[in-house]
């Protein structure tokens, strides 16, 4: 794969770079309908030997023809993409393994996901500065970090606020998850459970805590809550053999709707008119 990708990884400038690495970080089938197959690549810049990882999600599906088709609707144009944070061509066409290939953060099933990494979106940002408290805050620095994620199904991204007092010029950080759902409902009714739950545990009964919900927003099919400390459930869940009695009865602090499993991927780190991208 590494020669393959090499012939069809399509820079967007002038820069050519070399695949120096590919392997296989994740494989999921879908019976009857689709592989899935991620892949982090290692490249090298030719010019100047500085390396950078991009990660690719490649679909093959059962029905024959059905990738070029998506391809091909994919380049229509009136599709919103920042390409600011983009290096490569966001999708290409594999024809002799008839495979869809997607260079992340661009993801066809979830359109809003480059849109947040790429900076604060207008319906999110006003809701986020909110919870500074009060005074003239405005955002410093927007970092992004890829936690968990379901090709074409979801994402959570762990978003780093940094936000200045205009007034006093304080400057103060606030971490928050943001959800990305392919379907508006799941999103919708996701935010619902949050909210009732972070009701219940606000009011000491429930023996764990839960991340303040922020908004649904459905432009971006995108659930926000605050970060809260301690033990992700999902990660108990991992480690203990038998964690009935710790999700029956918690003790200390979860939270059952985060995860600390970080993505390896790349994070994103905005700053006032100037945008640069970790590797």
């Amino acid at each position: 794969m590494r020669e393959i990708f090499q012939r069809h990884l399509r820079p967007l400038g002038e820069e050519t770079y070399q695949v120096q690495e590919c392997r296989i970080s994740r494989a999921h089938y879908v019976k009857a309908t689709r592989r899935i197959l991620r892949y982090t690549l290692r490249l090298e810049e030719s010019a100047t030997g500085r390396e950078r990882i991009e990660l690719l999600t490649g679909v093959m599906y059962a029905e024959g023809g059905r990738a070029r088709r998506e391809w091909q609707e994919l380049q229509r144009p009136g599709r919103a993409i920042p390409y600011a944070l983009l290096t490569f061509e966001p999708f290409f066409f594999i024809p002799e393994l008839e495979m869809l290939v997607q260079v992340f953060p661009y993801d066809h099933q979830l359109p809003s996901l480059p849109i947040l990494m790429a900076s604060p979106p207008p319906t999110l940002e006003p809701l986020v500065l909110a919870r500074f408290g009060e005074g003239d805050w405005r955002t410093e620095a927007w970092d992004v970090e890829p936690v968990r994620y379901g090709t074409g199904a979801r994402i959570t991204l762990r978003l780093s606020v940094q936000g200045r007092n205009g007034t006093t010029g304080q400057l103060e950080e606030k971490c928050f998850y943001a959800k990305i759902y392919r379907e508006d409902e799941d999103g919708e009714r996701t935010y619902e459970v949050a909210r009732k739950l972070w009701e219940k545990a606000k009011a000491g009964g429930e023996g764990f805590s839960v991340g303040r919900p922020v908004a649904y927003l459905s432009d971006l099919r995108s659930l926000v809550q605050d970060e809260v400390s301690g033990t992700s459930l999902y990660d108990v869940l991992l480690r203990e053999k038998d964690a009935t009695p710790v999700v029956r009865r918690p003790q200390g602090p979860l939270r059952p709707c985060t995860s600390t499993r970080t993505y390896p991927g790349r994070g994103v780190h905005v700053r006032r008119k100037k945008t640069s991208i970790g590797d």
